[in-house]
């Protein structure tokens, strides 16, 4: 397992399935992690700041 940081403003997007989330970042690479209480709380904050952008809030 490799650990890495990943600044928040480098990811467009998350999309999550059965058994992962896959982040999509501004350089258009997919990255897939394990889903935990820790990454599922980072996939809700990607969803909530791309809808507050899309909405203007």
């Amino acid at each position: 397992m490799t650990n890495m940081t990943i600044n928040l403003n480098d990811i467009i997007d998350a999309e999550l399935h059965d058994d992962a989330i896959y982040l999509v970042t501004v350089s258009g690479k997919i990255i897939r992690i394990n889903i935990t209480p820790q990454t599922r709380e980072l996939y809700w904050q990607i969803k909530i700041r791309n809808r507050r952008k899309a909405f203007g809030i």
